[in-house]
């Protein structure tokens, strides 16, 4: 069977809108817009109109059998199993995301931090914005990773710091 088209009307007259506005008590703003139309339809245009309700009719009385109640369950059923099997792959991937993005902030400022301790005029600014500003924890394990050099080095800066205030 060929798919009918939609039914169109063949004239629509319609007027100017009314508004009406009202501040709400929260402030808002409501606006209230009437538009009066009238449609016109040829006889064909209007059956059509009449089928398409119909269907309508009967797609609604099909949602609300049992037989569709039976098939959202069964679809519901499906989708929380699925997303039972998904949790600990989430909790797994938050848990490597978060171990990547922790080992991404580790080896940027431990390359920063090397590259401004090699420099022969230190970043002051990066150290009073960024180093001095890292978390205690994250420090420590950088500084780990530092040569006994760079460690002297980076213990000088404060003084440098104040020297330069």
């Amino acid at each position: 069977m060929m798919e009918q088209t939609k039914a169109a009307p063949y004239k629509v007259d319609t007027k100017t809108p009314k508004f009406k506005y009202e501040v709400l008590k929260n402030g808002d703003l409501k606006i209230e817009q009437v538009v009066e139309s009238k449609t016109y339809f040829k006889t064909r245009e209007f059956i059509t109109l009449m089928r398409q309700h119909t269907e309508a009719l009967k797609d609604t009385d099909y949602n609300l059998s049992k037989e569709f109640k039976d098939a959202m369950l069964k679809q519901k059923k499906e989708l929380l199993t699925e997303i039972d099997k998904l949790k600990p792959l989430l909790q797994e991937s938050e848990e490597k995301a978060q171990e990547s993005y922790n080992k991404m902030i580790h080896d940027g400022l431990l390359k920063k931090l090397r590259e401004n301790l090699s420099k022969e005029e230190l970043d002051m600014k990066w150290f009073e914005n960024i180093w001095f500003k890292t978390k205690l924890e994250l420090k420590a394990n950088i500084v780990a990773e530092l040569t006994e050099g760079e460690i002297d080095k980076l213990n000088e800066i404060p003084e440098k710091i104040e020297k330069n205030k």
